[in-house]
């Protein structure tokens, strides 16, 4: 996604894998709404966001990877790092939920 938006992903100087404890950024968008500041997700990654594209904001990071998380400006397009699907993403559920309701409010207003 990053690439496709004019920003940049290339290969990770250190491969993440297993559990990783992230900080949410600028308020952490609304993919993170109403979980915790820091919180611990589930890594499998070899590759990562370097270049943020224009027109979006980081909303997660780690020390060993500045993009955890990433949103545009206009709240509809989101990608993540780690992998909230997995039981150790601690708030993972949280986060499902959350963009199911971005896509029903975004249905609902066309």
């Amino acid at each position: 996604m990053a690439r496709h938006y004019g920003g940049d992903a290339r290969e990770s100087p250190i491969p993440e894998f297993g559990a990783m404890e992230i900080e949410l950024q600028n308020g952490g968008g609304k993919i993170f709404e109403g979980t915790a500041p820091k919180q611990t997700v589930w890594e499998s990654h070899n590759d990562e966001v370097h270049v943020v594209p224009e027109g979006f904001f980081i909303t997660a990071s780690s020390p060993s990877c500045q993009v955890q998380g990433m949103e545009n400006e206009q709240g509809d397009r989101f990608g993540l790092q780690f992998h909230p699907e997995v039981n150790d993403s601690e708030f993972g559920k949280e986060m499902f939920e959350n963009f199911v309701e971005i896509c029903r409010a975004n249905r609902d207003a066309k």
